[in-house]
Order: structure tokens, then sequence, then C-alpha cells
């Protein structure tokens, strides 16, 4: 009696290590990204709810134009954003990857990558107004969610890009005058609660253990 592994069996240890191996990688990746959705959910909701309540009651908060609040709450968001994936990444990295420096940091690379070219590519285009503007941005940014999510075979950023995607182009295309007020619900919602669902999905899976029925992959 020999205790040689057939062709469809090593087959099926294949599938079933590489399931294994997506459902860590999902898990990881779904606690490491919760955070940042749920500050960008709310970042979106402030800014949009903002610009709204100014262009059709003339309102602002603290004082001060929508155009001149956002650049500041944006950008402190990526400032916080960008130290929390930095000291993530460096202290509570549970899974090390082998490989060179660029292989191992990829999908932060990207987003770089991502950020520069929009930059640069910004230039380049001739937006007729701040509406067309930022519709075009949102959905450029739920690209990269899209492609997150495909790479990765994430479902939550999947579906987070393309529901954002769907409200950015249902508000633009026929509700322009509440498209700041659908964007900040549906859009900010959308990233508030996915990541919301992460940190409760994440929670439950611990405690079920691995072989819990909240153990599939995303």
């Amino acid at each position: 009696m020999t205790n040689e592994m057939t062709i469809e069996e090593a087959r099926q240890s294949l599938r079933d290590l590489e399931r294994i191996r997506a459902r860590a990688r999902n898990r990881v990746f779904a606690e490491f990204a919760s955070m940042p959705l749920m500050l960008w959910g709310l970042i979106w909701a402030f800014c949009h709810l903002n610009g709204y309540l100014f262009l059709q009651h003339g309102q602002d908060l603290f004082g001060r134009h929508p155009d001149a609040t956002a650049p500041v709450i944006v950008w402190s968001g990526l400032v916080v954003t960008i130290v929390f994936i930095i000291v993530k990444l460096r202290f509570f990295n549970p899974v090390r990857s082998e490989g060179s420096w660029c292989y191992r940091y990829r999908a932060p690379l990207l987003t770089v990558v991502w950020f520069v070219f929009h930059a640069f590519a910004s230039e380049l285009h001739a937006f007729d107004n701040g509406l067309q503007m930022n519709a075009y941005n949102s959905m450029y940014w739920m690209l990269l969610f899209i492609v997150y999510g495909l790479w990765l075979a994430s479902g939550l950023f999947l579906w987070v890009g393309v529901l954002v995607c769907c409200w950015t182009f249902l508000g633009y295309q026929f509700m322009p005058e509440q498209y700041h007020l659908l964007m900040g619900f549906g859009s900010g919602g959308t990233l508030f609660f996915g990541g919301l669902y992460s940190v409760i999905r994440c929670r439950r899976e611990k405690s079920e253990g691995p072989d819990g029925p909240g153990s599939g992959v995303a």
C-alpha cells in the first residue's frame, strides 16, 4: 500500500491552501482598511454636506466658505491616514511577505503612483464647472478601490468602489441640484459603513475562531 498522492488529490490540496490563503489575506486587509474607510466616509459626508448647505441656503460651517474648509479637512485626513498606514505597516503588520522592498510594499506604492499620475494628468483636463470636476475626481479615486478589490480579491473594496461610482454618476447625471446631498449621505455613508462592517466582521471572526461560519472569503 503506497502513500503517494494522486494528481487530483494534489490539485485539491492546492485549492484548499489557496482558499486558506485568500481568507487570511482578506481578513488582514479588511482589518487594516477599516479605520481609513470610516475616516474618509466622515470626510466625504462633512465636505459634501457643507457644500450643499452653502449652495442651497447660503450657510457654511466654522464661518468659512466650503472651498476653504474642504482642503483643510481633506489634507488633515490624508495626513492621519498616511501616519496610520506607516505605523500599521511598521509595528503591527502580522503578515510580512518575502521578496524585495518594492514587492512587499506594492499596495501602498500603487496608491502613490495613482496620486502622482492624477496630480500631473489633472492639468490636461478642461472641466466646464466644479460639479464636473468633483464627479470626475470622485470616480477616479473609486477606480483605485475597484482595482484593489480585483487585485486583492477583496469584496469590501470592490463593492465600495462600485457603489460610490454609482452614487456619483446618478447624482451628476440626474440630480445635479442635490448632488452634494446625495454624495454626502450616499457616498460618505457607503465608505463609513463599509469600514464599520469590516470592523464588526473581523471581531466576529476572531470570536468564532478560524473554522467558524464567518471565515469565508470576502
